[in-house]
């Protein structure tokens, strides 16, 4: 299983906005555990991507963290997972081949992560995901569950 981490831009905003919040603000050692925690072994897992949250006015298409150069896989679920917001919004691309969908599911509860956001993707080339809440705090994780 490979893991992919996007910390950049998402670590410099969780540092410049911390005391900027009225409302209860993640502990930045534990955004970095809950990260660092999707390293480990997940079952039945093509891949994992995660990284920092960002701002709405900081994700631009096509940003994020991405999964490339896959052998066209088929995956059982696409799994979205966050932590340290209330709810968070993804917005995702899913390449098979020579076409791509996009999408953005906003709103998340993080405590009902997580969250199916595909199911039973064919021929899977790319996935490219970026997690996003208001304040650009707290940190995501998207996992590609591989088809049996």
């Amino acid at each position: 299983m490979k893991t992919w981490h996007g910390i950049g831009a998402g670590m410099l905003l969780l540092v410049a906005l911390t005391g900027c919040s009225a409302a209860a603000e993640p502990n930045p050692d534990e955004v970095s555990d809950w990260i660092d925690s999707w390293d480990d072994q997940i079952p039945n897992s093509i891949g994992v991507l995660a990284g920092m949250a960002t701002t709405p006015s900081n994700a631009q298409p096509g940003d994020g963290v991405s999964m490339s150069e896959l052998d066209a896989v088929d995956a059982s679920t696409i799994e979205f997972s966050c932590f340290g917001e209330e709810t968070m919004s993804v917005d995702y691309t899913v390449e098979t081949g020579p076409t791509a969908m996009n999408r953005i599911d906003e709103d998340l509860v993080c405590d009902d992560s997580p969250h199916v956001l595909s199911r039973d993707v064919v021929g899977i080339t790319e996935v490219t995901a970026n997690g996003i809440s208001p304040t650009g705090l707290g940190a995501w994780a998207v996992v590609v569950r591989e088809k049996k």
